[in-house]
């Protein structure tokens, strides 16, 4: 086994295999990302677990791995703050949660498209008091009662396509969690108005695929979300009504997707730009009403 002293390890998208891997061997790997491997195998990561000094660790999409790949991390890794597990469809609620309680300095969590993990996942993460981040995203697999146990110390939160997230949970979500920063709830099916009942330090919300969001939503919201920064409501039911109650707030505006919603006009677009100096990035694309003269203006000012 050759060792060398490169403290990073980049194979992602690769056809590596355990042996292959071995001859990649440092004990001062701290980043490791592995996303992609098919190949690989229990057996073949642990000896870079042994060393115990991975800080960064990307095994999404990487088949072969089962629970003992967690239990190794467990075992060795007990420095781990960022983890990325998404698509893996052969670990347990039971592997993780050993996980959480061996690496208590964890930071980011990504468990993308893992159907086998349950509401015991998120009790589990519930009593963890230091992750920042955690990705959700296709989670088909938890009710409102484990959503309901989401750390409310996060700064980043990805829920997206969360079939049962209802307006009530997001909105205690966005109420109760004073530090976050970022809220993907794109494609949740029965978010219709998901807004705090107070002032939120919210600057990234994504809404986009949310069919059931309109005016409504973005009228009761101007109140709540002064520091938004980012705003996604591509596919969205919103009009020019809506713009207009962007364009009266919003100040902060930096990005804003409007693409493929159907119901909105050159007028309403018209004001986001005479309203938002800020503004760096529209997104229209597919909106339906739109005209050639507006797409020339669009020209002339941007």
């Amino acid at each position: 086994m050759t060792v060398t002293n490169t403290t990073r390890l980049d194979l992602r998208g690769s056809d590596i295999d355990d042996a292959a891997l071995r001859l990649h061997f440092t004990a001062y790997l701290e980043d490791l990302r592995l996303t992609s491997c098919p190949f690989l195998t229990d057996e073949g990561l642990k000896p870079f677990f042994e060393s115990g000094e991975i800080k960064t660790l990307s095994l999404s999409l990487c088949p072969q791995l089962t629970d003992l790949t967690l239990e190794l991390i467990a075992s060795y890794l007990r420095q781990l703050r960022i983890l990325e597990l998404s698509n893996q469809p052969n670990l347990s609620d039971s592997s993780l949660s050993l996980l959480l309680a061996s690496c208590p300095e964890l930071e980011s969590l990504s468990i993308h498209n893992c159907p086998s993990f349950t509401d015991r996942t998120l009790l589990a993460l519930s009593l963890f008091g230091k992750l920042k981040s955690l990705r959700l995203s296709g989670a088909s697999s938890f009710t409102e009662r484990g959503l309901a146990a989401i750390p409310r110390n996060l700064e980043a939160l990805n829920v997206s396509g969360c079939p049962v997230l209802s307006d009530p949970l997001a909105s205690n979500l966005l109420s109760t969690s004073n530090r976050l920063r970022y809220f993907d709830a794109s494609f949740c099916p029965q978010l219709t108005t998901p807004l705090p009942n107070r002032e939120s330090p919210l600057q990234v919300l994504n809404l986009q695929g949310c069919t059931s969001i309109g005016d409504s939503a973005l009228q009761t919201a101007a109140s709540n979300f002064r520091s938004i920064t980012h705003l996604y409501l591509a596919y969205t039911s919103i009009t020019d009504n809506g713009l207009q109650t962007l364009s009266n707030n919003f100040k902060p505006l930096k990005v804003l997707d409007l693409s493929h919603c159907p119901l909105i006009t050159d007028a309403g677009v018209k004001k986001i730009f005479q309203s938002h100096p800020l503004l760096e990035q529209l997104n229209l694309f597919n909106c339906p009403l739109l005209s050639e003269k507006y797409h020339s203006f669009l020209k002339e000012t941007g």
